[in-house]
């Protein structure tokens, strides 16, 4: 009995490898409509966790086809109007009298003003480690290589394949949420 059980057990696990992972399939395509396209554009609202504290702005991020993006911030009022660039080489802000009061999350290397590029980045060529269902989202998980460290991006998506949440995580600890509005791919 206990021989049939193993073999049973074997037979289940080696049918379950050979089942097509069909979410891992749709993120596979909402990544080709990304890379295929002439770019894509959304309005993020992020909250970044200090651990003693949360600060939280909104921005509206365009990217083109490479996957360079500029930003300006739209809330709060205090610094609305800042914006900037972010590329695959770094990143560079305009803003006229405001300071950013953001202090610098993951041991110093992320501006919590990245987040959006860091999830899109992730979403057009980080490894996606995991691609499942949700109650009514899909939720992939996606390692992407910042500096000497690994991040763990979570994406929610819609029905429609459309991303509408994000969270970056350092270290197994989550330093970033996003809220996302508006994602187009033209």
């Amino acid at each position: 009995m206990k021989r049939f059980c193993a073999v049973a057990s074997l037979l289940v696990m080696l049918c379950g490898c050979g089942k097509k992972n069909e979410t891992l399939d749709e993120a596979l395509r909402f990544r080709d409509r990304l890379l295929g396209g002439s770019g894509c554009s959304f309005d993020a609202e992020i909250t970044a966790d200090y651990g003693d504290e949360v600060q939280c702005f909104s921005l509206s991020l365009s990217a083109d086809a490479k996957g360079d993006a500029t930003f300006l911030v739209t809330e709060p009022e205090a610094i609305r109007g800042i914006s900037g660039t972010i590329k695959q080489t770094g990143a560079a802000f305009t803003f006229d009298d405001a300071i950013v009061a953001f202090p610098m999350l993951a041991d110093g290397q992320i501006a919590p003003v990245a987040a959006p590029w860091i999830v899109l980045n992730s979403l057009r060529c980080g490894y996606i480690s995991s691609a499942g269902r949700e109650g009514e989202a899909t939720r992939l998980t996606l390692l992407d290589s910042f500096e000497d460290e690994t991040l763990m991006i979570d994406v929610w998506f819609d029905e429609q394949w459309i991303p509408v949440r994000g969270e970056i995580l350092y270290k197994d600890v989550k330093i970033l949420t996003l809220l996302l509005e508006n994602f187009i791919i033209v």
